[in-house]
């Protein structure tokens, strides 16, 4: 078995990581890796990865930080550690922290399966402003004024094949789908700032919990049930100087479907 050839314990740990493109850079504190496997005759394997925190630097924004200085502002460390600080709170993206665990079990029909997973985040932050969208928006009208023009009537013919074939990957790909799915976000803030007309507006949501479970189905053997929730305990939408234009308080989604297997598709 595949599983029982795995190390069972395998530890990979980095600070201060950071990862450069030429348009944008991430840092990562510290990254640690663990593979683990539990002593049973039929062992599970578990991989966690635990990051924290993490920053996502749009453009060349940390010139401002870069640029020469003098001798006694270079050697001040403090200061330096100030413009760090001023730059990550500012970043486009940042994530106190990600935690995710996923178990590997053995099945003698499907062999390797997802059996759990389990993502946990920390508080995000989005931070947007017009010249972030605006690249954004000018990429996506050009390629839409490229696909101006007429539309043929096979158009229609070739969205349903689109639709068809979507669901029969759906179907395709259920077994890959972990027979738990756990999600928490206790906080995400996503902020626009016009800096022309210097407005500021906040969005906030607070207590996010996503959960999936799959079964197979009670009443249909050719099929997989999907019982997804999904809450969050408050919602504050354009809010200003205190002020949400929406404020939801409270929300609960309880839904479950049916996906029929590949081979009652045909």
């Amino acid at each position: 078995m595949v599983l029982a050839n795995v190390a069972k314990f395998l530890s990979v740990s980095v600070t201060d990581l950071v990862v450069k493109t030429p348009k944008a850079r991430v840092e990562v504190k510290d990254l640690r890796l663990g593979i683990s496997k539990d002593g049973s005759s039929n062992p599970n394997l578990f991989i966690k990865l635990h990051i924290l925190p993490i920053f996502v630097h749009m453009g060349e924004q940390r010139l401002s930080c870069d640029q020469p200085m003098s001798s006694n502002i270079r050697e001040s460390t403090s200061g330096e550690s100030s413009c760090d600080s001023m730059e990550r709170s500012s970043a486009p993206f940042n994530c106190d922290e990600f935690f995710l665990s996923v178990e590997f079990g053995h099945d003698r029909e499907k062999g390797i399966v997802i059996q759990n997973v389990d993502i946990r985040s920390g508080e995000v932050s989005l931070n947007l402003n017009e010249e972030l969208l605006s690249k954004k928006k000018s990429s996506s009208s050009s390629n839409a004024d490229k696909d101006k023009g007429s539309v043929p009537d096979s158009v229609v013919t070739k969205d349903q094949e689109k639709k068809n074939s979507a669901i029969v990957a759906v179907s395709k790909y259920t077994s890959m789908i972990p027979e738990k799915i756990c999600f928490t976000l206790p906080k995400l803030d996503v902020r626009f700032l016009h800096q022309e007309h210097n407005l500021l507006l906040e969005n906030n949501i607070m207590g996010f919990k996503f959960k999936c479970l799959k079964s197979p189905s009670s009443e249909d053997v050719e099929s997989t049930r999907l019982d997804i929730q999904m809450d969050f305990s408050e919602m504050h939408l354009l809010r200003e100087a205190g002020i949400s234009v929406v404020e939801i308080l409270k929300v609960d989604l309880v839904t479950f479907f049916y996906v029929p297997k590949e081979a009652s598709l045909s």
